[in-house]
Parts: C-alpha cells; structure tokens; sequence
C-alpha cells in the first residue's frame, strides 16, 4: 500500500518530484485548472513564489526507478496501440 510522505522535502526530493511532474506518460499532481503542481521544499505550489496548496506526496513519486518503469511500460503500450 503507498503512503503519504510529507513536506518538508529534501532538495533530492524535490527533484524526484520534479522528475514525476515532467515524465510525459505520467498523470502529475495537479491543482486548479488541472495545471501541473510544481515541488518545493515546503510542499506543492500553484505558481513559482505562491501559497503552498499540498503538503504531501506518494511514496512511489519519490522512486526514479518506478518512474522509469511506469514510462517504460507505457510507451510499450502506446508501441502496440500504434502497431509498432
């Protein structure tokens, strides 16, 4: 089961995070308007220099080789949807 893990963040947390948002197969964490969420130390903001909105993210967000495998497996499936 996947747990919450809390800001603050470490800065290598905070690019794990980043990593999540800008994967292109993943559905990042969103707020208003479904735009993108962007991490920071404290938590999830809207826009740069705004109110933190989230303070928490799943665990596997953290996991660059999860990421990579979800991406990975994606595609895979666009490969076959597409008739590669």
């Amino acid at each position: 089961m996947s747990e919450r893990v809390e800001a603050p963040w470490s800065p290598e947390q905070v690019d794990a995070l980043m990593n999540w948002q800008t994967a292109g197969e993943i559905q990042p964490y969103t707020g208003k308007d479904d735009a993108p969420l962007i991490p920071t130390p404290e938590g999830w903001v809207e826009t740069f220099g705004g109110p933190v909105v989230q303070t928490w993210a799943w665990d596997y967000s953290f996991d660059p080789e999860f990421i990579a495998r979800v991406v990975s497996s994606l595609k895979e499936v666009e490969d076959v949807d597409d008739g590669a």
